[in-house]
This record gives C-alpha cells, sequence and structure tokens, in this order.
C-alpha cells in the first residue's frame, strides 16, 4: 500500500521491496562533523538492487529502514537544538521525470525533507539531512514522484548516518514501549506556581515504581547550565490507573480497537522555588538511580519592575486519534504560529478540552510529547473542559495528573478538574471549572462559587481575566446557559474585564454586556496604533476563539447573536495573542493556513481603560 503525499495511512504498507538492505549498522563514530564537532555513526550502509514501477494512481514508493527505528529506540530522538541531524543518502534513477526523498514516520505519513537533489535519469545522489526530532519511525523512505507518474524507481545504494554528541545517550525522548522504557521521564508539563510567576511546577510520567525521581535545576551563567551545581528537589509520585490502545512493537504504533489495556500510570511532581527576577535557570527531571534524564527546559523568570507582558490563548486542541507518530500538528501549527507572531509570550492558556478523550495515555502522550520542544520551556495553564473531565478511567483526576497547580483549600473536584487563580503582572487569571460533574450548563457547585466570590474581592490587581471552558455567551445553542444567570452580575460588580470562553469551536467576540444582561451596541471606542479599543466598557467583553485542534466548526443559525461585535466560522489550528500593557489589553485573534496565518475579521481589538 502507498500513501498519497501528505494523507495517513491507515495500516503499516504490507508490499515488501523485492530486496531488503541486510547488512549490520556500524557501532564506532567513524569521523567527525568539522562544522559541528559531532561524531557521525554510519547505522545503514549497504548496495542494494530495488527496483519498482509507481503505481498511475499514487505518488509514491516507499523502502523500510528499520536501522533508524533501531537507533532511536537505543540512544533516543536527535537533538536538534544541540545541532544533531540524521543524513539519508539514495544514489539511483528514474525512468521520467524527476523523484524527491522524503522519511516518513509510520502510519501518520509525516513527511521530513531537507536539502535534497532529486533523483533524475541520470544515475545521481539524492540527499536528506533530518533536522527535527523523530518519535514513531518505523522507518520507512519514500521515494516520491515530482515529475511523471508511472516511471520506474531504481536504487542502487543505500546510507545512513546519524551525527550526534558523544555521551549523550541518557538524555533522550523515546517512543512509548513499557518494556523498554517505562522508567523515562515522559509527558514534561510546567505550570506557573506562585502570583508573583518565580515558581514552576513540574508534572512528568514514569510507567513503573521503581527509582528515586527528582527535580534538578540551575541558574544558567551565559547560556549554559551546569547540573554539577544544581538544586535537586525530591518528586512526590502518585500512581493513577490509566487506558492506552495496545501498542504494536513491529511496528512502533498503537493499535486501535476496541480492546483497550489499563495500565499503572505515575505521575510526578516538584516545585521550581527560590528563583531571581528577570533570570533564566534550567531544570531537567529524571531518575538518579538508573542515571535517566529528561530532556533540558529553559525557564525565565519575568523581571521584577515590568508589569507588562503578553500570552498564548488556545483551547479544545483535542484530535480525535493521535499517536507518537502523529503528535497533534493542528496544535504544533497553532503553536508555531502564536510564538511567530509574538516570541515573547511568556506562558500559555489552554481553554480546555485539551485531548478527546482523557482517559486514553496515548493521546496525552502524543500532544505533550509531540509539541514538547514548547511545552518543557513554556508554563501551560490548563482550563478544565468537559473532554477532560468525564471522558477518563471512572473519573479519575485527569487534570490533576497532568498538571502541578496551586490549587486553593477549596477545590474539591480534583477528580474532574480544577478551580484556581493566579497572578501574573497587572493581571489576575480566575480560572473555573465549569465541568466538574455536578453542574448543568457549565454553573458552579456552591463551593466553587463562594471561592470566586471571595476570591475576586479579594483581588487587587488592575486587569481581572476569567477563563471557563462552558461558554456563558453561546452562538451554536439556543438556550441561554447557566452559568450566564449564575456569574453575570458578580463579574460585572467585580470589574472583570474579560471573559475568555471556549468549548464551541467558533470565533466570537461580544457587546460589553453589564449585570443586568444589558449590551452596549454604541460602546466608546478610541483608536491607536491602528487598533481599535473598547475605552472604559460598560460590562464585561467575552471572547471564544475557536480551536487549536482540527475541528472548526460554523454558528447555528438559530442561535441568538445580538450580543456579538463580531462572530464567524472558527477555523482549525486558531490562537489569540494577548498583552496587557499598563492601561491597554490588546487581542489578536488568528488561524494557521498554508501561507503562514491569517487574522480573523477584526481580529485585533482591545479594551483601554483608566487604571488607578
Amino acid at each position: 500500500m502507498i500513501p498519497e503525499i501528505g494523507q495517513p495511512t491507515s495500516e503499516a504498507p504490507s508490499e515488501a521491496p523485492s530486496e531488503q538492505p541486510s547488512e549490520e549498522p556500524s557501532e564506532e563514530p567513524v569521523s567527525v562533523d568539522p562544522v559541528t564537532g559531532l561524531y557521525e555513526s554510519v547505522i545503514l550502509d549497504s548496495d542494494v538492487n530495488w527496483n519498482r514501477t509507481a503505481d498511475p494512481l499514487k505518488v509514491g514508493s516507499w523502502i523500510q529502514v528499520r536501522e533508524i527505528r533501531a537507533d532511536i529506540k537505543e540512544h533516543g530522538a536527535i537533538h536538534p537544538d544541540d545541532g544533531e541531524y540524521y543524513v539519508v543518502t539514495v544514489e539511483g534513477s528514474v525512468s521520467s521525470g524527476t523523484a524527491t526523498l522524503y522519511l516518513g514516520e509510520n502510519v501518520s505519513w509525516a513527511e521530513f525533507h531537507g536539502d535534497c537533489t532529486p533523483l533524475t535519469t541520470e544515475l545521481g545522489t539524492a540527499t536528506l539531512t533530518v533536522r527535527v526530532p523523530l518519535y514513531g519511525v518505523e522507518g520507512e523512505l519514500y521515494v516520491c514522484d515530482t515529475g511523471d507518474l508511472g516511471h520506474t524507481l531504481t536504487i542502487t545504494h543505500i546510507k545512513i548516518s546519524v551525527f550526534r554528541k558523544p555521551g549523550n545517550t541518557a538524555e533522550i525522548e523515546v517512543p512509548f514501549d513499557p518494556t523498554a522504557y517505562n522508567r523515562y521521564p515522559d509527558q514534561v508539563t510546567v505550570t506557573l506556581f506562585d502570583a508573583d510567576a518565580t515558581e514552576y511546577g513540574i508534572t512528568w510520567h514514569t510507567y513503573a515504581d521503581e527509582g528515586t525521581h527528582v527535580l534538578q535545576y540551575v541558574k544558567e551563567v551565559d547560556g549554559v547550565a551546569d547540573f554539577d551545581g544544581a538544586v535537586t528537589v525530591p518528586a512526590t509520585t502518585e500512581t493513577y490507573k490509566t487506558k492506552t490502545m495496545p501498542y504494536d512493537l513491529e511496528h512502533n504504533t498503537f493499535v486501535y480497537g476496541d480492546l483497550v489495556e489499563i495500565l499503572n500510570d505515575y505521575a510526578h511532581k516538584a516545585v521550581i522555588t527560590g528563583l531571581d527576577f528577570g533570570t533564566t535557570y534550567a531544570y531537567r527531571v529524571g531518575d538518579t538511580d538508573a542515571g535517566i534524564w529528561s530532556e533540558v527546559g529553559h525557564l525565565t523568570t519575568r523581571d521584577e519592575h515590568t508589569s507588562a507582558f503578553s500570552f498564548v490563548y488556545l483551547s479544545d486542541t483535542q484530535e480525535d486519534k493521535a499517536d507518537d507518530t502523529t503528535p497533534y500538528s493542528f496544535l504544533q501549527n497553532a503553536l508555531a504560529g502564536a510564538l511567530t507572531a509574538d516570541p515573547d509570550a511568556t506562558f500559555i492558556v489552554n481553554g480546555g478540552d485539551i485531548v478527546q478523550c482523557s482517559k486514553y495515555l496515548h493521546l496525552w502522550r502524543s500532544l505533550l510529547n509531540g509539541n514538547a520542544s514548547v511545552l518543557r520551556n513554556m508554563p501551560m495553564m490548563p482550563v478544565t473542559g468537559n473532554h477532560d473531565s468525564i471522558y477518563s478511567v471512572a473519573g479519575q483526576y485527569e487534570i490533576f495528573k497532568h498538571f502541578h497547580l496551586d490549587y486553593p483549600a477549596e477545590n474539591n473536584v480534583f477528580e474532574y478538574g480544577a478551580f484556581y487563580s493566579y497572578n501574573y503582572g497587572d493581571a489576575h487569571f480566575v480560572v473555573l471549572n465549569t465541568d466538574c460533574f455536578k453542574n448543568s450548563q457549565g454553573a458552579l457547585d456552591e463551593t466553587q462559587f463562594n471561592w470566586l466570590k471571595a476570591d475576586l474581592a479579594a483581588n487587587t490587581q488592575p486587569w481581572t481575566i476569567v477563563l471557563m471552558h462552558r461558554p456563558m455567551f453561546a452562538i451554536r445553542q439556543v438556550e441561554t446557559q447557566a452559568n450566564r444567570e449564575q456569574l453575570l452580575s458578580l463579574l460585572n460588580d467585580a470589574g472583570v474585564d474579560l471573559v475568555i470562553q471556549a468549548h464551541e469551536h467558533v470565533y466570537m467576540r461580544s457587546y460589553p454586556i453589564d449585570g443586568a444582561e444589558t449590551v452596549d451596541t454604541n460602546p466608546t471606542t478610541v483608536t491607536k496604533d491602528g487598533v481599535e479599543y473598547f475605552e472604559n466598557p460598560n460590562g464585561v467583553l467575552f471572547f471564544t476563539c475557536a480551536t487549536g485542534g482540527a475541528d472548526g466548526k460554523p454558528p447555528m443559525e438559530a442561535a441568538p447573536k445580538d450580543f456579538c461585535h463580531t462572530y464567524g466560522v472558527g477555523h482549525a489550528s486558531s490562537w489569540a495573542n494577548i498583552s496587557v500593557d499598563g492601561d491597554k489589553l490588546t487581542i489578536s485573534a488568528y488561524y494557521a493556513t498554508e501561507d503562514g496565518a491569517e487574522s480573523y475579521e477584526n481580529g485585533t481589538w482591545g479594551i483601554i481603560k483608566t487604571v488607578s
């Protein structure tokens, strides 16, 4: 079976090439890259005799190269941040047109190709340099048609080398194999832990109860972290049951079907504390008994005297099926766009429905490990969504076990999510749980409602942002939401500026709405730097930013929209860059496209108010 370009396969290719490479990989480094100083290890260097006539209805031909998978299983994925990379060369020709070399991750058909000279009708060499982490590589080489269909591909020689730093094989990311890798740190997350953002909560997972699990962190000096002088913090560990699809070790992929496996999931937590303002720290987590460490993360505390900041908001990042070979590509696109638009963003807020079915380990692993290059270096603050609270193993602690947060004492719904608050700069963030399994249409139970009243009353920050999953003002539902009736007056009386809601996968921003549900359709506005701001609005603003995942949706035609300033179809891979700076709060909403990013209609706007 030959996959179409860009399309996932549902199974591994079943038709083998006429001859497979058989030589054993070299075990010793054979040279050193003069530019990077990395050691080269040749993992395959073999003459082959491979001929194939491409299917006229398809656009690729493939050859399995299991040596890549073997290298990853033994040494872990390459570390692009350290300059590491694979080089694949193929000697051969095509009977007509041209063909390009790709490396495909099994099942998902993720493509990796670098500077590559295509194969042509003249015998030549196609070279592929892979400088991205690979998780689920079988691997498979695809020689893909960029010219005429139906030509014959001839390959006479394959060589694959990996350039790595010496002595770093203990600090690796690995695909999930509970028989071999159950002690390696997995699913690392970072959260802001205290009001001044000078403490961070770290969570990671293993699948064995052996070992001594710790967090180590150290101040970076001139960009260098010396862990010989690191602070070591023992982890606290909780054991949970988790479900996963069965894992096919031969093909390095999860097997989808009715059967599931139940595993013990050991969640480890520790706090990075005692930090200086405006300083970068490096950290790692691992098992000191086995000498196993995670990738190194880097965190920079906020400047003590600067209250201005920006953050990334996205929500509903779930995808229906994912494993380590399809690491939530829609979320990857949204994060890439958000950090391109604002490289100085300090943290991420995920508005809930983080994964599609929170009881499944492979979905959490795919999202968190597949986006680890961002998430281990940037806190992500979670909001509980319905998919995070009710689609769990007997309703057990899915948000709690994946994120280490400074929960209030009143939080009594750990099983079904969490509510909490935190300060950053001039803003107070209130995170509500509208899916605590005791409510209707997002209403809060008495305990959470009373906590919210006390929290808002004690707040002294100039700006207040409330985050919730189920919307108060919905455009995909006809009925009035229960949380609107319960919370609107309270939020207005407390001077809340902005409510960011999720769940509907649409785009919407409201007019100011006061506690009596009066919509100010003619608010005072002012334009600064080309951006229209509501000036001292009479009421709360509500905002919904589609989906950071795959499933954008349209508004419901019958749903009331009299409160909407702007609304429309939600797009996949959507996000918002949000900044707070003195008397201005600015929001820019985008979605990823093939050409980069596109702004929503009236996508950049904000609030200006008198700040005492």
